[in-house]
């Protein structure tokens, strides 16, 4: 279903910001799409949202994009600390 996210690997790390584009950021993790629709932007399978930045998918939901922005932050803290913690 989301065979167009498969595309182009995405680096180890991806330094996400307003600027990043949707399809990088949820090829780089899809687990970030739960934080996306958690704040109403359920633009994780629109193909549209995929080459748009983050900042412009937040102004279309009407999402201010430093909330956004700070709960990827929080996922992804979480998940370095859950890696470091099994090993």
């Amino acid at each position: 279903m989301f065979d167009f996210l498969k595309k182009n690997k995405q680096p180890q790390k991806l330094d996400i910001t307003k600027d990043t584009k949707v399809g990088d950021i949820l090829r780089y993790d899809m687990g970030i799409a739960d934080v996306l629709i958690g704040n109403g932007m359920p633009c994780t399978g629109c193909m549209i949202a995929q080459d748009e930045s983050l900042e412009m998918a937040c102004y279309v939901h009407g999402v201010k994009v430093s909330d956004v922005l700070e709960d990827i932050h929080e996922y992804e803290k979480r998940k370095e600390e859950a890696g470091a913690a099994n090993g």
